[in-house]
């Protein structure tokens, strides 16, 4: 008998069962939903590049860490790409180009010295990225012993391969580069592989070899000098002092040199330079908030990496449409 109301209470267990995979279970009270929070996308690390503006002329300098890469883009769209930072920065080197100009395409790759976090990125940048280079690499010249580091003799077997179909031209002292019809970029100094003097100063360390630029284009003046020193040590020549006498004016805006590292941007030098942006390629190891308050006494810095107790930009585009007038990160400046 107990055998018999075991089945019969097993079948309506499993009668039960049923009628609730059916749907048919006794309703219970619902219970609302516990409300869960929107988690909005977290932002991209890179943000997409805006696409140049036809008839403007813009300055990019990239976040790429301890290193340099700047894109000039003409007002008639002519281009070049200063320098090409690390190795690592290949792909977002190129694919910034893409963003900007449609094509990761210039006119001059131009590097300002031969260091690993200026010339790094070339070879994967031609050989893995499809980076074209339309008219010439431009760099101080020298032979493959000019600089006893790997990634400078890979950019110099890479760029003196006939195979890959590459113009090498050596920089010299008051060579324009042409930019167009309504832009002019004029070299004030840069190493001397004869004479190993830049400025007229005997040359110490690779850093004193930079290509300094100075680009026009209306009113507003811009400057560039890769990582030129600005204090004498066992290291470094002060080549800064001597450039001084070659500015050709004040500036409206500069790149910072040797990313504003303390022994460099010398008080003096930016006097007389006195550009209302300043532009810094950050190096979080080895920029200093006291430098960075001295330097913010002469311009507005606008910085590229994070530095303690300083705001960072990320990617740093600056624009100007008439040469009368220029915007940084949407500040607007009159050109002196």
């Amino acid at each position: 008998m107990h055998k018999v109301y075991r089945r019969l209470w097993r079948v309506l267990a499993v009668a039960c069962l049923l009628a609730a995979l059916a749907g048919c279970a006794p309703v219970s009270t619902p219970v609302p939903p516990t409300p869960t929070a929107t988690v909005a996308p977290a932002p991209s690390a890179t943000p997409m590049a805006k696409r140049w503006t036809p008839g403007q002329l813009e300055i990019h300098l990239l976040e790429v860490e301890h290193g340099d890469a700047q894109l000039i883009v003409s007002p008639t769209g002519e281009t070049m790409l200063i320098d090409c930072a690390r190795l690592e920065f290949a792909p977002k080197v190129a694919q910034y180009l893409r963003e900007v100009l449609g094509e990761a395409t210039v006119d001059y790759l131009v590097l300002s010295h031969y260091h690993t976090d200026h010339v790094g990125a070339f070879v994967p940048l031609v050989r893995d990225e499809g980076l074209k280079i339309r008219k010439a690499v431009l760099d101080r010249g020298g032979g493959r012993d000019e600089l006893d580091e790997a990634k400078y003799h890979d950019y110099f077997d890479y760029v003196t391969d006939p195979a890959h179909n590459l113009k090498r031209v050596r920089l010299r002292p008051g060579v324009t580069i042409d930019m167009g019809p309504r832009m002019t970029v004029r070299v004030l100094t840069v190493g001397d592989v004869d004479t190993r003097t830049n400025a007229g100063v005997p040359v110490v360390g690779e850093n004193d070899s930079s290509v300094v630029l100075w680009l026009t284009f209306g009113r507003f003046d811009y400057y560039t000098g890769g990582d030129l020193s600005g204090a004498d040590s066992f290291r470094y020549a002060n080549v800064e002092k001597a450039v001084i006498s070659l500015l050709p004016r004040q500036a409206d805006a500069a790149k910072a040199n040797h990313h504003a590292v303390e022994y460099n941007n010398s008080p003096e030098f930016m006097a007389a330079l006195s550009p209302q942006a300043l532009l810094i390629s950050g190096n979080t190891g080895l920029i200093k908030l006291a430098t960075l308050k001295r330097l913010d006494e002469h311009s507005d810095l606008y910085i590229t990496e994070p530095i303690p107790g300083w705001e960072a930009s990320g990617d740093i585009v600056l624009a100007s449409k008439d040469g009368d007038t220029f915007v940084v990160e949407g500040k607007t400046y009159t050109s002196k």
